[in-house]
């Protein structure tokens, strides 16, 4: 047998040792490996003025219907299972603690979150992307808050009484964004924005100590109309439609 062979077949002894160690130390911790699950749906049973979602890898889809309450389509006994929560008001949708999922072997695959919001409600949302992909749209919204450190939000036709943003990584792209306030803390990644109104109507405040930004300061014409941006690196393009 040539060398390169007998090297080959001890370098995939030595993985395959060194995974079941590693599947079995975390079973010992308490972690669950799994690749089965299977989807449910959480229908709310408080009044929540709020919603707390957090995405660590797949998608999720934020969207109205015509139902009377909140409801959540979410994996459970899975790899990659979701919380979801009410209390004081608020609901929360997160990733569960101690799973770990193997992304890269081909026969798993992360299912949709999806959270369905009845039209002509106006809760406060707070959405929180660290991985994976995020879709909002076609609805009223109070405070919009959104906080990407990786991954991909798309919002579209949303309107709101305040816009937030925190990017550190990722792209974030807000399509048709009727809102007076915008606030953007941009550290890296990308952050597009198509404002619903005239840009002349805006104060405009711009801190910028490095990447790019195709907005300049300015005083608007309309109270209370701001677009507040700090941008350390990275890029941030505004755009209007009215």
């Amino acid at each position: 047998m040539r060398a390169w062979k007998i090297f080959l077949s001890l370098g995939l002894v030595i993985f395959f040792i060194g995974l079941g160690v590693f599947i079995a130390g975390l079973a010992f911790n308490g972690w669950k490996i799994d690749k089965n699950f299977e989807m449910k749906t959480y229908a709310c049973q408080e009044e929540n003025g709020a919603l707390n979602l957090s995405l660590a890898a797949g998608e999720m889809n934020v969207q109205f219907y015509d139902g009377e309450t909140i409801e959540v389509d979410y994996p459970t006994a899975y790899h990659y299972r979701y919380n979801v929560e009410e209390s004081g008001g608020k609901l929360t949708v997160a990733p569960a603690h101690n799973r770990i999922f193997f992304g890269w072997l081909p026969f798993f695959k992360f299912p949709t979150v999806t959270v369905r919001i009845p039209q002509g409600k106006v809760v406060d949302l707070s959405l929180n992307v660290s991985a994976g992909k995020a879709d909002v749209r076609g609805g009223e919204f109070g405070a919009f808050n959104l906080n990407v450190s990786a991954g991909s939000v798309n919002v579209n036709d949303v309107k709101c009484l305040s816009f937030t943003a925190d990017v550190s990584a990722g792209s974030t792209n807000a399509g048709y964004i009727d809102c007076p306030v915008f606030k953007l803390d941009v550290s890296a990644g990308s952050m597009n924005v198509t404002v619903k109104g005239i840009k002349s109507e805006y104060t405009v405040v711009i801190d910028k100590s490095a990447g790019s930004c195709n907005l300049s300061g300015q005083s608007g014409s309309a109270t209370g109309k701001l677009i507040d941006i700090d941008l350390s690196a990275g890029s941030v393009n505004f755009g209007f439609n009215d």
